[in-house]
């Protein structure tokens, strides 16, 4: 049963985005990794960018373990009188915050090297298409033929593959991005001339 908040997949998804969370806290722990907010010397921000990003993502997996999001559905479907595709309510002010998170991370994003913006896009396709997508499409099936029958169990491992997968390419386009700083950092320390190079030359032909 993947859509069981015990199940193995469910701790794989819990582990990765707990995993995710910390590679992000470390590159927002060491400022030679923040190179979208060097670009434009804002001290501190890119680090402020990625400590968020470490946050939110710690906080997902907290959820994934123990559903605090579901807990939700019933007050907010009676409030809102949600159905149809927002009958698992919890989407509607999930679908907020990430227009808000949209908002807030876009110029971060857009100063992010060409790969890991791109990664990250496929990451983000990914894991939202499960959790809210399919959310919404499973929704609009339970509340006509409810979550017990084969139909909807397909639908739920759709769901949490798509999760899975956006999970799995986040935590790849984290290490990918480590890599590239690393290599970018180690080749600016090849061709960097050194200090004395900069220097004026006081040889014989200076004092012409």
């Amino acid at each position: 049963d993947m859509n069981y908040e015990s199940s193995l997949p469910t701790w794989l998804s819990s582990t990765l985005l707990m995993l995710s969370g910390l590679i992000a806290w470390v590159i927002g722990q060491h400022p030679s990794l923040t190179l979208p907010a060097s670009r434009e010397g804002i001290k501190g921000r890119g680090r402020n960018y990625w400590r968020g990003l470490a946050v939110i993502f710690m906080l997902l997996s907290l959820d994934e373990m123990t559903s605090i999001h579901e807990k939700t559905i019933e007050p907010l479907r009676g409030s809102l009188s949600a159905s149809g595709a927002f009958y698992y309510a919890w989407i509607i002010p999930a679908i907020a915050l990430v227009a808000l998170f949209a908002l807030v991370y876009v110029r971060f994003w857009w100063r992010l090297p060409a790969r890991p913006r791109v990664l990250l896009v496929v990451a983000a396709a990914l894991f939202l298409g499960g959790a809210v997508g399919m959310e919404m499409v499973g929704g609009k099936y339970a509340e006509q033929n409810g979550d017990q029958t084969l139909i909807y169990a397909l639908l739920a491992i759709v769901e949490e593959t798509l999760e899975f997968a956006g999970i799995g390419v986040f935590a790849y386009t984290l290490l990918d991005y480590l890599a590239l700083m690393n290599t970018q950092s180690q080749t600016a320390g090849i061709v960097s001339p050194r200090p004395s190079t900069l220097e004026p030359s006081y040889g014989k032909g200076a004092d012409l």
